[in-house]
């Protein structure tokens, strides 16, 4: 309908995004998914079209974030988002998956560190990012954070 598209979302929901978003075959998404990734490691950055900070940015990221990685470049990771577009994120902003994966702690304490870093971040209804958290999308993002979903 006009500029917007009906979607699902892994959890069931139906929702609408910008018909901008590119939608992606079954075999693509299959072939993205065994991409090597990074994981978005900050609560908020950003990409940017070169390996440089002061360069134009192409999104912001949140934490929890996921894109393929192709390589690096200094102090950057060269990723590739799902729709083709190329960029570089900061390393000291994200970590390969498998690493990342490789030391998540499941103890009360970790999980609850890490719901302190979610402190300040507004109310927002649905929300499920350090740009807002409504009471399930807190607990989805805190749990995701350590390999429980």
């Amino acid at each position: 309908q006009g500029g917007w598209r009906r979607i699902q979302t892994p959890e069931k929901y139906i929702g609408w995004i910008n018909r901008s978003v590119q939608p992606m075959t079954e075999s693509e998404l299959d072939s993205y998914r065994r991409q090597p990734k990074i994981v978005i490691t900050r609560l908020y950055t950003s990409s940017y079209e070169k390996a440089n900070a002061r360069s134009q940015q192409v999104s912001d990221l949140v934490t929890g974030n996921t894109l393929a990685v192709t390589g690096t470049k200094g102090k950057y990771y060269r990723v590739v988002y799902p729709d083709g577009r190329k960029a570089f994120v900061p390393k000291a902003d994200a970590e390969n998956e498998q690493d990342w994966f490789s030391h998540i702690q499941r103890t009360p304490e970790a999980v609850t560190r890490t719901a302190l870093k979610f402190m300040g971040i507004p109310y927002v209804w649905g929300g499920t990012s350090a740009k807002g958290l409504d009471c399930s999308g807190f607990t989805k993002t805190v749990y995701l954070h350590h390999g429980i979903l």
